[in-house]
């Protein structure tokens, strides 16, 4: 997977990410009660959609020619890491903890906190985005209904965890279809662009 289409998954997740962090902004009701947010949620939102879909793509880029057994283990590993670097800017902007405090979010509470916390706070969007990418069908020509499907199934799939979670399941269907949906074209139109 060449750098661009990466810089490309990345900018298409950062505005899924916006689009989502607006719709909470405006008051659009996400969280199951009403919820304030201040303006910086949606450059916050911008961020964490980037990394979600940069990490991902990047990692998939990296390791491409590695063997499929190598490319398995990868993938908790992309989840994990994506999940807490993406859910940083999201509590920067939400909570006053401090930097540190942002940073060693996955361990303020229990190790099953630090093992799941990332992966349930959005990690598993990039982990079933990598699995599509890294395992399956990148290399071969990705048509729009398997780049729209692959991109939509991680955005819902993978946020569904969360949105139960904070007792809004319907929120996964929204939030993911739009990042989704986003960084799905992004595949499709870089597939289309190598032919």
């Amino acid at each position: 997977m060449p750098f661009r289409t990466v810089r490309q998954l990345s900018a298409l997740g950062a505005m899924g990410g916006a689009v989502n962090a607006a719709l909470a902004f405006t008051g659009v009701p996400i969280l199951g009660g009403a919820t304030h947010f201040e303006w910086h949620i949606i450059l916050a939102g911008a961020c964490h959609g980037a990394l979600l879909a940069g990490i991902a793509g990047a990692t998939a880029a990296l390791l491409q020619a590695q063997p499929l057994w190598q490319r398995w283990l990868a993938a908790p590993v992309v989840g994990w890491v994506a999940g807490w670097l993406s859910w940083v800017p999201m509590q920067l902007s939400i909570h006053s903890r401090g930097v540190l405090g942002t940073l060693s979010w996955p361990f303020a509470d229990s190790l099953s906190q630090a093992l799941i916390g990332p992966l349930r706070s959005f990690g598993l969007v990039s982990l079933l985005l990598y699995g599509g990418l890294a395992l399956s069908w990148w290399g071969a020509i990705m048509s729009r209904p398997v780049g729209l499907s692959l991109g939509v199934i991680s955005g819902v799939a993978g946020s569904l965890w969360f949105w139960c979670g904070v007792g809004s399941w319907p929120a996964a269907l929204i939030h993911g279809a739009i990042w989704g949906a986003l960084v799905g074209f992004g595949l499709w139109r870089s597939q289309e662009a190598a032919r």
